[in-house]
């Protein structure tokens, strides 16, 4: 098996942190909303990691790939879970 990893510059690195933080300044005033980080899972430095073992993890450059999508799922369900831990022993 091919262990190869194929990255590319990330080009909206800069004008994407920008909307970051638009979308973060909003969660904070809002307790309904959640932020799934998941930039360290796919960017290192300036480059965006597409192709991994022969997975393809990006349909195009916005959308992930079911296998891009894997590298989150295990975030997404601790997430998921510690949410609504918090928000039940609330009520």
């Amino acid at each position: 098996m091919n262990c190869k990893t194929i990255t590319l510059p990330h080009l909206k690195l800069e004008k994407n942190q920008g909307s970051r933080l638009i979308v973060r300044n909003i969660a904070i005033k809002n307790d309904d909303i959640n932020i799934l980080p998941t930039y360290d899972l796919f960017i290192h430095e300036n480059d965006v990691k597409v192709l991994e073992n022969n997975f393809l993890y990006y349909l195009d450059d916005g959308h992930l790939t079911n296998q891009g999508a894997s590298l989150i799922s295990d975030r997404l369900e601790r997430k998921i879970k510690k949410t609504f831990l918090v928000k039940s022993s609330i009520y």
